[in-house]
């Protein structure tokens, strides 16, 4: 039972309504902790207010009779009925709100199941998660969204990029089962739109081998689909994405840079290594070094003018090439519309 101790101070003016004023202290029902941020408001009047870090609040009223709406986006909303002026402060509390646990369903590919009911490990990714990563394809959302998802980028897009609890087999395939709308999917993974997904399981253990059989060795990932639904109003939903990401930084690959490689050739050159690519009828391709030592050696030109030239070739970065004519920085811009009914 809520305690409420009235008080009220009647301030009136020559030829002007009467005011009257009404604080008061709102507190948790539970922890008894005081309140910040309760909106109070008189009903029907526009008076609002809010309660301050210890709970306290104070406004006017012009009325005699006042209903006093107390709300807070956490708490049930409390109305209370006043008759003014009061004779002691305002002394309430609020009621924290239950928020109702949304219940995880399990999509196995044959029948949806709660997770009380389901057996085995799995975990599930629902749309609003997947709709956070803001890759173009699935493949590069699933594993931050789902745990056990393992993908390798050192191979190539195909069935073995990607393994539900890492590598199961050393020479046998390694790819999981997908099932696509309750059928088994047997293109390219890359090719499901990652925004017309619906919600993913992923089922790891051997409790999927009992639905799938031994298809489901290397695990399974069930994926459902946006449908319509029979007396579904119209919805579109549109969610665009933009990724930018800077040139990459060459500066961190492991290789020789441009004087050193110099140094090899000069000494591969006085050993002889290039003269049978010198002296080929077919005319191999040599590097420029190479001609240019060549050339002092035959007399064509001096070996001073050699030696500045190769000085010249030393200031050479290929890796400074690519950055500024092959390279430029991503911008990748993705739009979804999804009109469904």
């Amino acid at each position: 039972m809520n305690k409420i101790l009235l008080s009220g101070a009647l301030c009136c003016g020559i030829g002007a309504a009467a005011q009257y004023t009404v604080t008061g202290r709102i507190t948790d029902e539970l922890t008894s902790s005081p309140l910040q941020h309760v909106v109070v408001g008189i009903q029907n009047t526009g008076t609002v207010t809010t309660t301050d870090i210890n709970g306290t609040f104070e406004l006017t009223s012009a009325e005699k009779n006042a209903t006093l709406v107390f709300s807070r986006s956490d708490f049930e909303q409390k109305i209370i009925a006043v008759k003014l002026p009061l004779t002691q402060s305002l002394e309430l509390t609020l009621t924290g709100k239950i928020a109702e646990v949304e219940g995880v369903v399990l999509t196995t590919g044959y029948q949806k199941l709660p997770k009380e009911r389901a057996t085995g490990s799995f975990s599930t990714v629902s749309n609003q998660m997947l709709g956070k990563q803001v890759s173009v394809n699935i493949l590069e959302r699933l594993p931050t969204a789902a745990n056990g998802i393992v993908l390798n980028k050192g191979l190539k897009e195909g069935p073995g990029q990607i393994m539900v609890r890492g590598l199961s087999t050393i020479k046998g395939p390694t790819s999981p089962l997908i099932v696509l709308d309750n059928f088994p999917y047997e293109g390219d993974f890359n090719t499901i739109n990652p925004n017309i997904v619906e919600s993913i399981t992923v089922l790891k253990d051997a409790a999927a081998s009992s639905i799938w059989g031994a298809r489901a060795a290397n695990g399974v990932i069930v994926i459902t689909t946006k449908t319509g639904k029979f007396n579904q109003p119209l919805s579109l939903d549109f969610n665009t994405s933009l990724t930018l990401s800077d040139k990459p930084d060459l500066s961190k690959l492991p290789v020789m840079n441009t004087s050193d490689f110099i140094d090899v050739e000069t000494v591969l050159f006085g050993k002889g290594y290039y003269n049978s690519a010198i002296n080929s009828t077919q005319r191999p391709v040599i590097s420029p070094v190479v001609n240019l030592l060549n050339k002092a050696k035959i007399g064509t030109i001096t070996q001073e003018e050699a030696t500045a030239q190769i000085n010249t070739l030393r200031t050479v970065d290929v890796r400074d090439q690519y950055l500024k004519y092959m390279y430029r920085p991503m911008e990748n811009r993705q739009y979804a519309l999804n009109i469904s009914g």
